[in-house]
Formats: C-alpha cells, sequence, structure tokens
C-alpha cells in the first residue's frame, strides 16, 4: 500500500479550532463515538475551517482531523483550513478509498 501524503493547513494551532475539536470529543466521549464523518459544508467549516461540497472531514475524539478534498483544491485548502491532515483525492471513488486510508490517532495528547 502507498503512503499516504497529508498536508497542514494555516490554521492548525488555532485556538478557537482547537477548541472546538475538543469539546466535540468530549460529546463523542459521551455519546461512546470514536470518531465522526462530516460531510455537510457547515460543519466542516465549523470544526475544521473549511467546507466544500466534494469534500469530507473526519474529527476522532481524542483530536486528530482529516479534511479529503479534490487535489486540484489542496493548495487553496491549506489557506484556510485548520487539519493538519489535508488530503486530496482524483475523484469519488479516490474518495472513499481515501476515507478507508485515514487511521484516527489515538494520542490523546
Amino acid at each position: 500500500m502507498a503512503e499516504t501524503t497529508y498536508h497542514a493547513g494555516s490554521l492548525v494551532g488555532s485556538q478557537t479550532f482547537s477548541e472546538r475539536v475538543r469539546r466535540a470529543g468530549r460529546l463523542m466521549e459521551t455519546a461512546g463515538l470514536d470518531a465522526v464523518l462530516l460531510t455537510k459544508p457547515q460543519n466542516m467549516t465549523y470544526l475544521v475551517g473549511d467546507g466544500r461540497l466534494c469534500a469530507f472531514a473526519i474529527v476522532s475524539k481524542a483530536g486528530a482531523t482529516y479534511f479529503g478534498v479534490p487535489k486540484t483544491d489542496i493548495e487553496d485548502v491549506k489557506k484556510t483550513c485548520a487539519s493538519d491532515h489535508i488530503l486530496g483525492f482524483i475523484s469519488i471513488s479516490d474518495a472513499r478509498y481515501s476515507i478507508a486510508l485515514v487511521q484516527p490517532s489515538t494520542d490523546v495528547s
């Protein structure tokens, strides 16, 4: 299997987004969830800073965030995103494969 290449957004470390992700993690813990998959642009924007129609975000209860977008959007997304795991895909079937590649961190740091 090929190694996955991630990109980091310019808003990584933002206090606003970090607190939102921590709060989401606490809610996931209460609900017994390990992670959530987001596809609604408003929800992605709230938690990772960018929400596109052809994108997905995964947020783990440990605080890891993953944002999948078309490869053609990566440079633009890096300017507005708070995730340090931005992943590019070529097609919808590639996007599904990209979701399968994500291995959310269990590190709580």
